[in-house]
């Protein structure tokens, strides 16, 4: 199975982020018109632009994380062939 590119972890990360942010921007957006009213725009365009910062800030977070999080990451089956490689290594440098 092949692994996802770098765009696609960026993506799926901008995704998740941009989710978040929208349901984050939504509750206070909510609790800013409920508190201190709606203002001069009125209500939909405060939560709108609450939601709308808030999902562009978390998408470009959470996207380039999970880009960094990823990289040079390494299969568990990778993993153990490693380890195991070491310790063969190291045994043969013991004796």
């Amino acid at each position: 199975m092949q692994e996802p590119s770098w765009f696609d972890r960026l993506r799926y990360g901008a995704f998740i982020g941009i989710s978040v942010g929208a349901s984050l921007g939504f509750l206070t957006g909510a609790f800013t018109v409920l508190t201190y009213g709606p203002g001069r725009k009125g209500y939909m365009r405060t939560i709108g632009q609450q939601m709308m910062q808030s999902s562009a800030f978390f998408g470009c977070i959470m996207g380039f994380g999970s880009l960094l999080r990823s990289e040079g990451a390494e299969s568990p089956r990778q993993i153990t062939y490693s380890a195991q490689r070491r310790g063969f290594e190291n045994r043969n440098e013991r004796e």
